[in-house]
């Protein structure tokens, strides 16, 4: 009786072929697109995923007082900052994959970015009404700019959040079962 291994998940799609080498034998995910237009998709996710870190580090500079010691609006921040590292790490596995991606990858890149742009979008609209509160009750104090600023920032996060999440849902993909060579 074979033992229920931790690793068997991870292994079962993989043989070994006559070399003694593993090669993947699971599901295959390609997209239907030509190689030259996955490239062109890929340097397209990495610029847009690049310009969402920058603009969060960037808000995060900003000298807004409300971003000081206001739990309210540095703990949505921190949850989009984290959300944005995740769509990286998502998007570094889909450039990993331009020849197709395993059912691994595929998890770990596309359902990724599927699943943490809407909740960047969510937080991102959420830092966007809290600013709007702080302000409210706090007055601008000399920071009228930066407040502005942030409120730029986190539009536009959500609206490189929302065709980031567009272009994903729109990619397509032929699933085929790769055989051992």
């Amino acid at each position: 009786m074979k033992k229920n291994n931790f690793f068997d998940k991870f292994y079962k799609d993989y043989e070994k072929n006559e070399e003694g080498k593993y090669v993947y034998v699971g599901n295959l995910y390609k997209l239907k697109n030509s190689p030259e237009e996955i490239k062109v998709l890929v340097r397209r996710y990495w610029l847009i995923c690049l310009c969402l870190f920058g603009l969060e580090i960037g808000a995060g500079f900003l000298p807004f007082k409300g971003m000081i010691d206001t739990s309210y609006l540095i703990l949505p921040y921190c949850l989009e900052l984290i959300s944005i590292l995740m769509i990286l790490w998502g998007c570094f596995y889909l450039s990993n994959g331009r020849n197709g991606l395993s059912e691994s990858q595929y998890k770990k890149s596309i359902l990724r970015i599927r699943i943490n742009t809407p909740v960047l979008m969510i937080l991102a609209s959420l830092s966007f009404t809290l600013a709007i509160i702080y302000v409210s009750f706090h007055g601008f104090n000399d920071d009228l700019i930066y407040f502005i600023l942030f409120e730029i920032i986190k539009i536009v996060i959500f609206v490189l959040g929302l065709l980031i999440n567009k272009k994903t849902k729109s990619l397509e993909f032929e699933v085929s079962s790769k055989q051992a060579q």
